[in-house]
């Protein structure tokens, strides 16, 4: 339930839950589902590129994640204090408490390829996507124009490895 849910139901009369950790499976004890992370990015068009990395630099400081982390932002860091801290402004009007951390006690499970066709085109890591990424941050084209290389170059890569199969 993401945290800014979880005020409302503390105003029901009668209402008593708490969090737990995810249900696991007997081989994978512990282990707890996983997604893919979201990424800030700052546009190479940007006229503020200064004042925007200022920007990430506090979000990924230790202060920015205890911040964000109290307003229920799952912190980046393995800080206990930002962890023991998650969702806290959201709560403290409540007066209740809740085990808002069981989440943060499990492993996460590691992120399945991309591609059936192998890790050289996976989600995360060194990749085609992440490479082409990469390419177009130092690029000139235009988006539409770099979108479409950019298929035409995955399916050709897709047609060689069906190829080797």
């Amino acid at each position: 339930m993401p945290i800014e849910l979880i005020e409302p139901y503390t105003n029901v009369e009668g209402l008593n839950f708490d969090l737990v950790t995810v249900p696991v499976w007997a081989d994978h004890p512990n282990v707890a589902p996983t997604a893919p992370p979201q990424a800030l990015n700052i546009s190479k068009y940007s006229k503020h590129k200064d004042a925007a990395w200022a920007v990430v630099a506090y979000l990924a400081s230790e202060e920015g994640q205890l911040v964000r982390s109290r307003d229920g932002f799952v912190p980046v860091t393995k800080n206990q204090e930002t962890i023991s801290q998650f969702g806290a402004s959201q709560l403290e009007k409540t007066g209740k408490t809740f085990n808002l951390t069981a989440p943060f006690t499990q492993v996460t499970a590691k992120l399945p390829e991309y591609s059936v066709y192998g890790p050289n085109i996976i989600y995360s890591g060194p990749d085609f996507i992440d490479n082409s990424t990469s390419d177009f941050m130092t690029s000139d084209k235009d988006i539409v124009s770099f979108l479409r290389e950019m298929d035409d170059k995955y399916a050709a890569e897709i047609k060689e490895l069906i190829g080797k199969n």
